[in-house]
């Protein structure tokens, strides 16, 4: 199978949680040349333009970014500027000359940080349309986010919340917030047809419940001592119940039912090599996902993980500039904009190995093809 932009999907048809694989030297030299030679990002715009929403000068201008345009002319050419700012290391110095060499705008430093800080709607707005048109490709879905530290920080400082297609390899949805900002399964689209993975942060009854009153199915880790669980007969099932009989060679499954609802729910529990018990919630009928398969299925959520992983180590997300300060998520934002056109623009994808990609055709209950440019 082919390999992505992102880099080649780990062992055990891409459900491993070990280590990511070294990036091949395609991608490397890829990088480089999309990210470190701007004559090269140059050369290939007329293709990145095509995947560009027509009305980009309408959002800037509604979103504020473009109310003035001394030396910036256009949407596109603000747009290139951030995505400048994006590249690695690059500094407000070096988008300045940069753009100057680059004919594509004659700022200096101070008003290239003007023009970042007030992109933050633009980009937000860019990057949603950018992810619209592949909210509704597929229907599995992983929900995870993760936090962004910035230069002598004692914790975190953002929080970005993604949710991630493992078909292709992208977020179809991402929001930034701050470091108290919880994982929540609301912050993405969920329909009728979703099947939507979380770990023990979307664990709760509050996050399931909107997602069985939409019909749509969901997959996470729960811990029984943190819900309220019920039997046919109403009954509270007490935490230590669902203790007995767990073992490493074989999951076991329990019927429950969430406090006045009706649908019966999966509870499958096993325990890891070292002891410790892992328990799975999940309305997804046990004709697609067997007892037995459940961890290994679950597993599937360490996609997102490497996702984040990528983007850390070949854009530099995790290399926040700024703490809390005004261009922070314009920053971010590019960054996932890089990394939507630059996947789109080589026309490349995560590629799942034959046998993950055919569980996802029974999952999904349809084929799960190789997809090429999205438009």
């Amino acid at each position: 199978m082919g390999e992505g932009v992102f880099g080649r999907r780990a062992a055990n048809h891409g459900l491993s949680s070990g280590p990511i694989p070294a990036p091949h030297s395609r991608l490397v030299k890829r990088l480089s040349e999309f990210v470190l030679r701007p004559s090269y990002m140059e050369l290939q715009w007329s293709s990145i333009r095509a995947l560009l929403p027509v009305d980009l000068e309408d959002i800037a201008r509604r979103t504020g970014a473009l109310q003035r345009r001394r030396g910036v002319k256009s949407a596109e050419v603000l747009l290139r500027i951030n995505l400048l700012y994006a590249l690695n290391k690059a500094s407000l110095a070096y988008v300045s000359t940069v753009a100057r060499e680059m004919g594509l705008a004659d700022l200096n430093p101070a008003a290239v940080f003007f023009r970042v800080r007030d992109s933050e709607r633009f980009l937000e707005e860019l990057l949603n349309k950018l992810l619209e048109p592949l909210q509704g490709r597929h229907r599995i879905r992983i929900a995870d986010a993760t936090v962004l530290c910035g230069p002598n920080a004692k914790g975190p400082n953002q929080r970005v919340h993604v949710c991630y297609d493992p078909a292709l390899g992208l977020p179809i949805s991402v929001e930034i917030t701050d470091a108290r900002g919880g994982e929540h399964f609301s912050r993405h689209p969920v329909g009728a047809n979703t099947l939507i993975l979380g770990d023990r942060g979307y664990g709760y009854a509050r996050e399931i419940l909107p997602i069985l009153e939409s019909g749509g199915q969901f997959f996470v880790r729960v811990e029984p001592c943190s819900n309220r669980f019920f039997d046919g007969k109403g009954h509270k099932y007490k935490a230590d119940e669902f203790l007995a009989g767990l073992s490493v060679s074989e999951s076991l499954e329990r019927e429950v039912f969430l406090e006045s609802r009706t649908e019966p729910l999966r509870l499958i529990g096993t325990l890891t090599p070292e002891g410790n018990a892992v328990f799975l919630l999940t309305n997804v009928p046990a004709d697609e996902i067997p007892t037995q398969e459940a961890r290994e299925f679950y597993r599937l959520r360490w996609q997102i993980e490497l996702f984040f992983k990528r983007m850390k180590s070949l854009l530099d997300l995790g290399e926040l500039r700024s703490r809390e300060g005004p261009t922070a998520r314009s920053w971010i934002l590019a960054k996932f904009i890089l990394a939507v056109l630059l996947v789109r623009a080589e026309q490349e994808i995560f590629s799942p190995r034959e046998a993950h990609l055919k569980r996802l055709e029974e999952i999904s209950g349809g084929p799960v093809e190789h997809l090429q440019m999205l438009v």
